[in-house]
């Protein structure tokens, strides 16, 4: 939706969950899957608490901080301590091929310093920043920093293909661990 929507998950929900941009779970056994093209997963995981969240970040839920969302979120309901969460962010559209033509209306002031070349951006460490702003560690930070739209044998592009597939990111807390 490329909002900050994110909808709490567990056994009694609804197999498919439509009109969010996230999913946040502490249930076993369940697999929390969003499906992107050239926007960022992120997947958030609170080996303290047990538990996880699936976020869907484009640019548009990066501008409204949607992982700042996340993070209040799992600390409401879980009770989760930003410096125990561990964030991994999936391969997305890099900085040599996110252009915002109209970055000055797009992307708020506080990104233009994230400018990596006239109009283009890097995506990445803007969720970096955001991420340790948020209360999470250095080093509990993992970026792919892989190109979708570079890797046009390995990834589907929107920016690239317009009309494209798409990827498929999950994360699950198992009863098998």
């Amino acid at each position: 939706c490329h909002g900050t929507f994110l909808a709490e998950v567990n056994h009694l929900s609804e197999t498919e969950i439509l009109h969010c941009d996230g999913l946040l779970s502490k249930s076993l056994d369940i697999a929390l899957l969003m499906k992107h093209a050239d926007c960022q997963i992120a997947l958030f995981y609170d080996p303290m608490n047990q538990c996880i969240a699936n976020v869907h970040a484009g640019w548009r839920g990066s501008v409204q901080n949607i992982f700042a969302h996340t993070i209040e979120q799992m600390k409401r309901k879980f009770g989760t301590d930003p410096a125990n969460l561990f964030v991994c962010i999936s391969p997305s559209l890099g900085p040599e091929k996110a252009e915002f033509v109209n970055y000055k209306q797009e992307l708020p002031e506080e990104f233009w310093q994230f400018q990596v070349q006239a109009t283009y951006f890097d995506l990445w460490t803007i969720s970096e920043y955001q991420l340790q702003n948020s209360g999470i560690l250095p080093h509990h930070i993992e970026i792919a920093r892989l190109c979708t739209y570079c890797n046009p044998h390995d990834f589907f592009s929107y920016r690239r293909e317009q009309v494209t597939g798409r990827h498929a990111t999950y994360i699950a807390l198992t009863s098998s661990q």
